[in-house]
């Protein structure tokens, strides 16, 4: 899982340094093994989305799933998702260099800040995020107390799926 918030330095060439955390939980092994991470715009907001290469063939395999292989809308979903995203590798240091198209769009200067998600994780510009979980908190609160954590957790061992 991603857990944790970590604001790193972007330097002027467009690198960052992946959290440590983050990289184990792509490589699931501490660190070792493909060192590579999938960042694409997120859809939601402006910031940006990073997984591993798993999650991105579930995206993918959802999107044929709903929509089948010749929609419309699958299509347009497959380019704005698919299209979109960047396997980067991370050098000795744990960087990675983020492209121009993902660094506009985020807004991103001199800081990045990596929220983790679960199964993935976003890149904010540290004042945009600020900004986004102080208007969210009080929305957050309200749908934590509607939470049963336990229920899915029992729920995934009978069904065998973790």
């Amino acid at each position: 899982l991603f857990l944790s918030t970590v604001t790193n330095k972007v330097d002027k060439k467009g690198r960052v340094s992946v959290p440590a955390g983050f990289r184990s939980a792509v490589t699931g092994d501490g660190g070792a093994g493909d060192n590579s991470v999938v960042i694409y715009p997120g859809l939601f907001h402006d910031c940006l989305d990073g997984t591993n290469r798993d999650y991105m063939q579930d995206i993918s395999d959802s999107i044929y799933d709903e929509f089948g292989p010749v929609s419309e809308e699958g299509h347009e979903l497959s380019d704005l998702l698919l299209g979109s995203s960047h396997e980067l590798s991370w050098d000795p240091e744990g960087r990675i260099l983020l492209p121009e198209a993902l660094i506009a769009h985020a807004g991103l200067s001199e800081a990045a800040t990596f929220v983790g998600r679960g199964e993935l994780f976003q890149i904010w510009e540290p004042d945009a995020y600020q900004e986004f979980r102080a208007s969210k908190l009080d929305s957050a609160r309200e749908q934590a107390r509607k939470l049963r954590p336990g229920k899915a957790r029992r729920t995934h061992n009978r069904e065998g799926e973790r």
